[in-house]
């Protein structure tokens, strides 16, 4: 598998937009160049776009492995415990549960997950969740720039596949913090692995002044606080430090907090001065996009991903061919203009082909959805039967230790699988969907224990749509 030469990693952060290219040479990836753009007074989403087009082409900036990092004031992030499956179950599993572990249901986020680690009969899961519409415009933003998308992921998850965190000593506890004017998001690694995640805003009560006493004790704080909560100690044993520069006095006076001797500055590995270790998360974006297969989480769907099987060959020829035929007008008109003019066009290509690609998942999502609301008015006889209704019936009903992995419906029957801890946990799931108005004759259709000691089960039902009208 031939890998890609170039990527591009950015990161969104507070008023500010960090730009880091990776190239590989004779095999190996080197940082290339890194750029900041200002954007200080600048609102709006058009503004920030064009602002970030004229960026772009003034530096010469394009590649077509994009990844991008965002804040944790928009992504959500849980760390949980669920039994062990394979990956493409653990998706459903988690597809049926998103909102026992956010405030959003499937239908109204993207959502990716990481396998952390697998210990016996149980796998330690990073799950990632955002809104659509903000996911949306994210994409959307970078698309107006003149930039294709490959990855959207929250940005300190860079940060922990750095090859310097994966160095860190065994068994000792470290904090990452990434500092900014207004928040901070603290990571606790053990051993290298995360173990937990937390952003922490910066508010009059806690320390909002921009004198280094101040700043120090709300970084000390958070620290304090994410280490207490994971580990059940007040310090961890060194800290890594990524984001916005920390002034001299505040590193000498959380250090003293701290009790340790320094702060380690990401980017050491990536040979960035102390001074630009600021770029280290958006060089940690871009390694992930030379790499054959990434294993931060993604949440950009598939089909609006570029250089993956979503997109069609038709698209990415006329690109290629239309940027050939401007190529050849180069040699003899003025480059800067033409260069500007290729940039526009390009960006117009960029922007269609998500657009085309997201009609298209919209219109096979239509017809799924269709089949499947047609399959309950089936059910229903004519009438009126809410599949949100179902599917919110038997998630209610589960318990911590029960997953539902599939749900099936055909006329008036219905077929739930999923996984219990115990086979009590089973009984009681059973009792309750049977004492609730949508169903009647639930029945065990089949149940299983597993070597992992989890049973693995199949529950059937019938729709009582009669029932649940005269309610």
């Amino acid at each position: 598998m031939k890998l890609p030469a170039k990527a591009l990693g950015i990161e969104f952060a507070e008023a500010r937009v960090y730009f880091a290219e990776m190239r590989r040479t004779f095999g190996e990836a080197r940082l290339h160049s890194t750029f900041t753009l200002d954007l200080t007074g600048v609102t709006g989403e058009d503004e920030v776009a064009e602002r970030m087009a004229a960026f772009l082409a003034e530096h010469g900036l394009r590649s077509r492995r994009v990844v991008v990092g965002i804040p944790l004031s928009d992504p959500m992030i849980r760390l949980v415990r669920l039994p062990g499956v394979d990956d493409k179950h653990l998706r459903q599993m988690l597809e049926f549960e998103l909102d026992r572990h956010f405030p959003l249901t499937a239908s109204d986020a993207y959502f990716d997950f990481q396998v952390l680690r697998r210990v016996d009969d149980q796998v330690l899961v990073l799950i990632v969740a955002i809104e659509r519409r903000i996911l949306d415009r994210y994409h959307r933003l970078i698309a107006n720039a003149g930039l294709p998308t490959s990855a959207i992921t929250p940005a300190i998850l860079a940060d922990i596949q750095l090859p310097q965190v994966a160095a860190l000593p065994p068994d000792e506890l470290f904090g990452l913090l990434r500092h900014q004017p207004t928040s901070t998001e603290v990571a606790v690694l053990n051993s290298g692995t995360v173990v937990s995640i937390h952003r922490f805003a910066r508010g009059e009560s806690n320390g909002n002044g921009n004198d280094p006493a101040s700043t120090a004790e709300f970084l000390h704080a958070a620290l304090r606080q994410s280490c207490l909560h994971t580990a059940g100690v007040p310090t961890p044993n060194g800290v890594l430090v990524s984001g916005r520069p920390l002034e001299g006095e505040v590193t000498e006076k959380l250090c003293e907090r701290l009790k340790i001797e320094a702060l380690q500055p990401l980017g050491s590995d990536l040979e960035l001065s102390a001074e630009n270790a600021h770029y280290a998360t958006a060089a940690g974006l871009a390694m992930q996009g030379l790499a054959a297969h990434s294993e931060l989480p993604n949440l950009l769907p598939e089909e609006l991903r570029s250089n993956e099987s979503g997109f069609g060959t038709f698209a990415i020829g006329a690109q290629i061919g239309l940027a050939a035929l401007l190529l050849v007008g180069l040699l003899a008109g003025n480059v800067v203009q033409e260069r500007r003019e290729l940039s526009a066009l390009e960006a117009a290509l960029s922007e269609l082909k998500p657009e085309v690609q997201r009609v298209k998942g919209m219109n096979a999502e239509l017809i799924q959805q269709k089949k499947f609301i047609e399959s309950f008015d089936q059910a229903a006889g004519g009438r009126t039967v809410s599949p949100l209704e179902v599917i919110r019936a038997i998630t209610r009903e589960t318990t911590r230790t029960t997953w539902v992995t599939d749900l099936s419906i055909d006329g008036t029957k219905i077929k739930i699988s999923g996984r219990a801890k115990k086979n009590d946990d089973l009984q009681q799931l059973k009792i309750l969907l049977g004492g609730h108005p949508l169903f009647t004759d639930v029945s065990e259709c089949s149940q299983t224990q597993n070597r992992d000691g989890y049973w693995q089960f199949k529950l059937c039902a019938t729709l009582d749509v009669a029932g649940e009208a005269e309610e």
